[in-house]
Parts: structure tokens; sequence; C-alpha cells
């Protein structure tokens, strides 16, 4: 999962924007252009050039997504960068290919009914699905879906060129660059970052990407970035509670309850080889109305306090998971990196 992409993007506009940001990465990890193809049924231009450093790529405008799996059969990663309305429908076309592993979901809004399919038709097909609501993922020194991690400047001074020791998972796109500035400088550096979504229901959640990340053996520590709503915090813990009670254990879809075992397909094994940091933001919602949200769809604190950040603190700090305040983070890294081996 942690590894080179080959990516097609469909859209139009944003779509381009999209192909630069994964260019300016490209060429700063020294890596050939990863972007393959362009699908925009509305396009009238059949080659769109997009600069990697000092030299351009001309690469082909395709009207469907058959016509761009066929002309490079290697992509493996599609990023879809049209309105919310129709992402669902643009899933579909791309769940068709058995090849395309990585499907990133810029749009936000994205109507729920339409993304709760989406989280079944990821959790059925075996599919990363990132967002809706994301600015992707990016493995250092690798691969970038989206443009999570800024422009050129950003990326440089995060050291985002090579690979580093610290996983990220974060709700906000936000909050994503801050938290890679504050793990880039105190520790050993990022080995990949995830923005899941910050719609009500992102198709892969906390626990799905721990999980991946407890596969990754490059992977020392893990921050997971937090907010009120929802209950992906509270899932996370249970997910963690489990492995402190047995070491291994069988981690199930998001659709069943962790401890349910009967005819669950996508179970696997999971050892857990991380330190594991939570930061949770949103406590100042406790002084505002319940219900009233802040920033993203999915961080809003119910009327019946469900979702707090309070609540999710305690939780999380109960199963065992370190909790700290977003500004003890760079002295508690600096402290964990000293601990673990590199």
């Amino acid at each position: 999962m942690f590894k080179k992409f080959r990516t097609i993007l469909i859209g139009g506009e944003n779509a381009k924007r999209a192909a630069f940001k994964i260019a300016e990465f490209d060429y700063l990890a020294k890596i050939p252009f990863s972007v393959s193809s362009f699908v925009n049924a509305n396009a009238n231009e059949k080659f769109s050039l997009v600069n990697y450093g000092f030299q351009w790529h001309d690469l082909p405008v395709f009207k469907n997504i058959d016509e761009a799996i066929k002309f490079d059969e290697i992509v493996d990663s599609v990023v879809i960068c049209v309105n919310a309305k129709y992402i669902l429908e643009w899933v579909k076309k791309v769940l068709i290919y058995k090849s395309i592993k990585n499907i990133t979901i810029l749009a936000e809004d994205v109507p729920e009914k339409d993304a709760m399919e989406i989280v079944f038709l990821a959790e059925s097909n075996g599919v990363n699905i990132i967002g809706p609501s994301s600015t992707g993922m990016i493995v250092a020194g690798k691969g970038r879906l989206g443009e999570i991690g800024g422009d050129w400047k950003n990326l440089n001074l995060c050291h985002l060129d090579k690979p580093g020791s610290v996983g990220l998972i974060t709700k906000s796109g936000g909050m994503s660059g801050e938290f890679m500035w504050v793990i880039s400088q105190n520790s050993p550096g990022i080995s990949a970052a995830i923005q899941i979504g910050g719609d009500a229901f992102p198709a892969t959640d906390f626990t799905y990407w721990l999980e991946k990340f407890s596969h990754n053996s490059d992977t020392k520590i893990v921050v997971m970035a937090g907010e009120a709503g929802g209950d992906l915090e509270e899932r996370a813990a249970e997910w963690y509670e489990k492995y402190v009670a047995g070491s291994q254990f069988t981690v199930h879809s998001r659709t069943k309850s962790l401890q349910t075992t009967a005819n669950c397909e996508h179970d696997s094994i999971v050892n857990l080889p991380f330190k594991l940091i939570a930061v949770i933001s949103g406590k100042f919602l406790e002084q505002m109305p319940k219900g009233q949200k802040f920033g993203h769809a999915g961080a809003k604190q119910e009327e019946s306090g469900f979702g707090s950040a309070k609540n999710k603190i305690e939780i999380l700090k109960n199963s065992g998971i370190e909790v700290v305040e977003f500004e003890q983070l760079s002295s508690r890294l600096k402290e964990i990196s000293e601990t673990v081996s590199g």
C-alpha cells in the first residue's frame, strides 16, 4: 500500500491542478512522473501539458475510463476531481477495473446516502478509498495521490522527498499540513500521511489505516489527529483495546462489531509495531450550542453530547492510547523518537 503509484485523474481544471501538485512531489522525490492520463468527458482537447521540473509532459485526455485503462495497463490509482453529486457514479465506473487499488475523492459534501454506499463499496471490493472531502495521501519519497502536503516549499521543508518513520492519519485537510510540519521537524520524518476526509462518512476510517500501518515495518510511530463529531476515534480506541488485550486479534469490517467473528470476509491478523499518539481538536465546542458543526460536515457534537472531544479523549485514554495536546506533540515526538529504533 505504501508504495509508488501510477495514476489517472478524472475531471477538468481541478484534475489539472492535482496533476501539477503530483508532478511537484515526483520531481522533488526524483521519481518518474506518476500521472498517466486525464479522463474528462467534456474536454475538447486530446492532450494537456503538465510540467515536471524543467520538462513538460503532454498527457492524453480521454473521454472515458475504459480508454485510459487500455492506454496504460499498469495504472493502479485514480483521483476523482468532479462535482460531489457525480462522485458515486464515478466510483462505480472505476471499481469495474480490478487493477485499480486506490481511489482518492477530493470533493466535499458528497450526499450522505452516496457516501454510505461508497463505504460499502470500499469494503466489498477491497479497494483503498480515501475521502470524500480529502486532499489525499502521500508516501514520503514514493508517491502522492491528490494535493496533500501543499506546495513545493512545504514539501521540501517537510523533507517529504525521503521516507521517515512516523505515520499520520487525520480527518482535517487544513490541519494535515500543520501536523506534517510538526512531525518532520521533531522526528526522523514522515513515512506516510493520509487525510481520510472531513465528511460524516469517510470511505476508510482511522481503524482501517491503523491496520495498514501495522503491516508497514518502517513506521515506528503513528499520530492520529481526530476531532469532535462522529465515532471514528471511539472505533480506533476499541481496535486498540483488542490489540493490547491479546497482542494479536482479528479486525473486522466497519459494518460489523469488532467482537463478531462469524462470516467476516475481511478479517486479518494484526500485530501493532508502532507507538500510537492521538491529538483531538474541538474541545471549545463544549462552550457552543449542541448540534453546531465546525469546519467539516462530520465535525459536529450532537444535541445529546455524543461526539464531544472531551468524551473522545476520555475513551482513548481509557483504552491505553496516549493523548496529547497539539502544543505538546513536538516534545513528545522527540522523546519517543529517541526510544524507538529507526
